[in-house]
């Protein structure tokens, strides 16, 4: 049925089982398994991926860039902000890489702009996360750096830029 398939594959994603551990739990070959979630991966990028899961246009980064402008933040593009998420359900082989201050957790790392949208989502061991890693995977850094980025030309104090940056938020735990 679908509902089971449905649960075939959000059980692989929330709680990292491998196909054939549907097998065991229940009664579904692993490469059955693996093609439900494909299947629904793939239903999930069709649904909301026009939306959701794409680069901001130039045109949404101006109006980013112009409500961070309105609250104070002249150029500023977004905010990277990391936490650290505890994991229950962590698979007992990967608990030793996943131990951090409070336990097993993953660290999550995302850039956002006000109105939540996240641009940049970054997930990993709480000891591989730094600054050097998220800044190497962020696209949005990648266009600033590469001068790819959208030109807001913004003076702060007696400096003149030419494209915008990212504010920074840190160590904040949920």
């Amino acid at each position: 049925t679908t509902t089971m398939k449905i649960t075939i594959a959000l059980r692989q994603m929330a709680y990292g089982l491998s196909g054939d551990m549907m097998d065991d739990y229940m009664a579904v070959a692993e490469s059955t398994a693996l093609q439900f979630l494909e299947r629904f991966i793939d239903a999930v990028i069709d649904v909301i991926g026009p939306e959701y899961l794409r680069h901001p246009t130039q045109e949404k980064k101006l109006r980013i860039a112009a409500e961070y402008e309105s609250v104070g933040f002249k150029g500023c593009l977004g905010a990277i902000d990391c936490m650290h998420q505890r994991w229950d359900k962590c698979p007992a082989a990967h608990a030793g890489s996943f131990k951090g201050d409070k336990g097993t957790e993953m660290s999550v790392e995302a850039v956002c702009s006000r109105d939540l949208r996240i641009w940049h989502l970054f997930t990993g061991t709480p000891a591989a996360m730094n600054d050097i890693t998220v800044l190497q995977r962020s696209h949005l850094i990648d266009e600033i750096v590469s001068r790819r980025s959208l030109r807001l030309d913004f003076v702060l104090g007696d400096n003149s830029y030419e494209y915008g940056y990212l504010l920074r938020r840190w160590n904040i735990s949920i």
